[in-house]
Formats: C-alpha cells, structure tokens, sequence
C-alpha cells in the first residue's frame, strides 16, 4: 500500500534547481501579484508611518532592495517579506489579502447541463 508521500514521489519527479510550473501558473498573473504585493506593502509602510531604513533595520536587507521589491522590480523570499512586515507592524497575511490580484478576473462560462436543481433532490 503506497503512502500520500509514494504517491507523490512517484507523480513529481524528482529534480535538482528552479522547479517550472509550465502552465501551472499564468506569468503575467504572476508578476502582476509580484508588483501589487509590493505596491500594497509600501502603502503599509507608508501607512504606518515607517521609513524604508526602518522596514530594512536587522533583516539584512538593504534599501534599494526594499524599493525594487515596493515598484515591482523584484521579490522578495517568504521569510524576507514576513521579516520587513514585522519590521513595519503589519501582518502578512493583511498585506497578501489587500495586494494579491482575483485569479480569474472574467467568470468562467456556465454550462447549463451541469446545473443541479435543488427543488427536486
């Protein structure tokens, strides 16, 4: 009997590097997000009254990393950005919900065979 873990191990294999996600995830979406997340962590930073040096302070960052990451020119690691949200007051969480852009702007067209009606289960 295989395990969840088999069972992935043997789907994805195994590769050394940048793992592509061909398909998985639309670029553009992607560096859409990238920029709006920090567009919305400057309006944060801004908000609550912080300076860049501040935001940057213990996290061996340095300010003109911070800006490439606020106009989009660059990302930034999971632990970096929680690192400069905590640095600013804010949570990560709140900064992610308010920046991240719908994934599907345009609602996908319904099939009505598909359709299930309620009254007469």
């Amino acid at each position: 009997m295989m395990t969840v873990v088999g069972i992935m191990r043997a789907a994805v294999p195994a590769r050394r590097g940048r793992v592509e996600l061909a398909g998985l995830v639309d670029r553009e979406w992607a560096a859409l997000a990238v920029r709006q997340l920090g567009e919305t962590f400057a309006e944060f930073r801004r908000w609550q009254r912080r300076t860049q040096v501040e935001a940057v302070a213990g996290t061996g960052l340095s300010n003109s990393t911070l800006c490439r990451f606020e106009v989009g020119r660059r990302s930034l690691t999971l632990t970096q950005f929680v690192q400069v949200c905590a640095a600013i007051g804010a949570h990560p969480g709140e900064v992610f919900l308010w920046a991240l852009p719908p994934t599907n702007p345009e609602p996908a067209p319904i099939d009505p065979a598909t359709l299930v009606d309620l009254y007469s289960v």
